[in-house]
């Protein structure tokens, strides 16, 4: 189950391809000279229906029609588009024209035996635990802890928080579509309430972040 704007509780900053073709709530934080347009994929029905794993399905009539317009919006904006391997987060990529590059390590956290399933299908217990503790994995799959981890370790050296790292890309500008709890991930490691505040951010489908001149904020 995923969650365009992010709504966040602010605590202090915490220290700190190939193409396929395979290729509100603004603060202050470190980043390099790279923009990144951050794409949340649009909505798909398992999304719409509240299932976790969503992003893994095709995008719905709705999630088409939003994600047509993001690619409208977006413009030339989109010469360069990187998007994580799941269905709907690619054909969102897709919609919004240019080339798109898969990136397998942009996939969304594993929920394990939990995927395609409601809430209600979980027994209370198991979920109390995995909203409870960012370590746990009732799923057997990936914990919180682990996936923000492993997202914010591949966008370091993309947004400047690593000085000796290399850059994804050499233009100035990327798209990077995503299925909505990367987005997550990111906007919680970026200095919101950290890994325990995952479960505060809230991403809507076909939503854009911007992170750009150490700071990230909703929309372009």
């Amino acid at each position: 189950m995923d969650g365009a704007g992010s709504r966040v509780r602010r605590r202090p900053d915490p220290p700190g391809p190939s193409g396929h073709r395979r290729a509100g709530h603004p603060a202050r934080y470190r980043a390099g000279p790279l923009t990144v347009r951050l794409v949340a994929a649009a909505r798909s029905a398992p999304n719409r229906a509240l299932r976790f794993g969503a992003e893994s399905s095709g995008l719905d009539d709705r999630g088409r029609r939003d994600a047509q317009a993001l690619g409208e919006t977006l413009g030339d904006r989109t010469d360069a588009i990187l998007s994580g391997p799941e269905a709907s987060v690619l054909q969102t990529a897709h919609a919004l024209g240019g080339g798109v590059n898969m990136v397998p390590e942009l996939r969304s956290i594993d929920l394990g035996s939990w995927t395609g399933r409601a809430p209600e299908e979980i027994p209370a217990g198991e979920l109390a635990l995995w909203f409870g503790d960012v370590e746990s994995v009732p799923h057997g799959g990936e914990s919180v802890a682990a996936f923000v981890a492993r997202i914010a370790l591949w966008f370091a050296p993309r947004i400047g928080a690593s000085a000796s790292a290399p850059s994804v890309h050499s233009a100035p500008a990327a798209v990077v579509v995503v299925a909505k709890p990367v987005v997550q991930a990111v906007v919680a490691h970026l200095g919101t309430a950290g890994v325990a505040g995952y479960f505060s951010v809230d991403i809507r489908p076909a939503s854009v972040h911007t992170l750009t001149d150490g700071s990230v904020r909703p929309g372009l």
